[in-house]
């Protein structure tokens, strides 16, 4: 994963913590999620950073993770949710 997600992550994880007021166990659950996405990021050979990704990206993701089996429809709600 290149640095522009290890920063985005650090700074979603504090922005979750202090702004959201979410768990430890929410915030890990949005940090795996994320790293699902640098996963298939890595699948297509893909070296965009998190500011460069758009809805086709995304929709493109959950495909992949639904092929996968990686996720059900009540999951699918989750990260369309996002």
């Amino acid at each position: 994963m290149s640095e522009h997600w290890n920063s985005y992550k650090k700074g979603f994880k504090a922005y979750l913590k202090l702004e959201k007021g979410l768990s430890n166990n929410s915030i890990e659950a949005y940090l795996r999620d994320i790293e699902k996405l640098s996963s298939y990021l890595l699948f297509i050979q893909s070296d965009a950073n998190p500011n460069q990704l758009s809805l086709a990206d995304f929709e493109k993701f959950i495909y992949w993770i639904n092929e996968l089996g990686l996720i059900n429809e009540s999951s699918q709600a989750h990260y369309i949710g996002h």
